[in-house]
C-alpha cells in the first residue's frame, strides 16, 4: 500500500527561479576545511557560495519588512544559518553570516540605520534560528 501521507514544513515563502552564485569574502575561509555540498547549497574551497534553483527561504525575519534591498541578504543568511543548524559549518561561523547580512543590505541600497538595526537584531536574537531545525509535519 502507497503512504498516502505528505512530510513538509512550515515557515518558507520565497523560491529561487534561478541559480544563484555569492562570493563570501576571504575571511569565511577559515570555517571551510573542505568543500561543501548539500541538496540546495554548495560552498567552493574559494568561498564561493551556490544556491540552486528552487531553494526556498523565509526572507526577511522579526520586526522588518520584505524589501528589494533586503532579499538577497536573507536568501545568503538564511542558507549560512541553514548550513550551520546541519552541521556542516561550524556555529562560531554565525557571526560572519550576520556581518555579511549587514555588508550586503548596505551593498543593495539599504540604509544604513536599518541595516544596522538589522544586523543588530541578527546579532541578538538569531542563536535560535542557527540551533534549531524546523518541525516535520505530516498530513493527513
Amino acid at each position: 500500500m502507497t503512504d498516502r501521507r505528505i512530510y513538509y514544513t512550515k515557515g518558507y515563502k520565497y523560491q529561487l527561479y534561478a541559480r544563484v552564485e555569492h562570493q563570501l569574502p576571504d575571511h569565511f575561509l577559515t570555517y571551510i576545511e573542505a568543500a561543501i555540498q548539500t541538496k540546495f547549497i554548495s560552498i567552493s574551497l574559494t568561498g564561493l557560495m551556490e544556491f540552486c534553483y528552487s531553494y526556498s527561504w523565509d526572507g526577511p525575519s522579526g520586526p522588518t519588512y520584505d524589501s528589494k534591498d533586503f532579499m538577497r541578504a536573507s536568501l545568503i543568511h538564511d542558507g549560512g544559518y541553514q548550513l550551520i543548524r546541519e552541521g556542516v559549518i561550524a556555529p562560531e561561523a554565525r557571526r560572519l553570516f550576520d556581518d555579511e547580512l549587514r555588508r550586503i543590505c548596505l551593498e543593495d541600497g539599504m540604509g544604513a540605520i536599518r541595516a544596522g538595526y538589522s544586523h543588530w537584531a541578527v546579532s541578538k536574537f538569531g542563536n535560535s534560528a542557527s540551533i534549531e531545525n524546523k518541525d516535520i509535519l505530516v498530513a493527513p
